[in-house]
């Protein structure tokens, strides 16, 4: 999931297609605060994973047995987004107890 606010601030763009190409890697993208048009999702994080469309979209389901998720970018998105997780079963990553959620604090 690459979700930004609109489609100028989607960094990376190029290079996570090409990885796509190369390596089973799906990407999907989601805008906040600007229309998307499909393949895009359109909404917060939260929102499309809640509402289902992140994991319809992804072709795969966000569990403890098979998923890890990589958080980063606003600390209210993070925390959002840890709870949302939690609440499935998924367990924050740590050095002495593995688990399936890891973050990054990006300011």
């Amino acid at each position: 999931m690459h979700g930004v606010r609109d489609a100028a601030q989607l960094a990376y763009r190029a290079e996570l297609a090409a990885l796509s190409e190369q390596r089973p890697l799906r990407v999907v993208t989601c805008l906040s605060r600007a229309q998307a048009a499909p393949p895009l999702l359109a909404g917060r994080v939260t929102q499309v994973l809640a509402n289902g469309s992140l994991e319809a979209a992804a072709g795969a389901s966000i569990s403890p047995e098979r998923s890890h998720v990589m958080l980063c970018g606003n600390p209210d998105m993070v925390a959002e987004m840890s709870e949302l997780l939690y609440a499935r079963g998924l367990a924050k990553h740590r050095q002495r107890k593995p688990g399936h959620i890891t973050t990054e604090k990006y300011w």
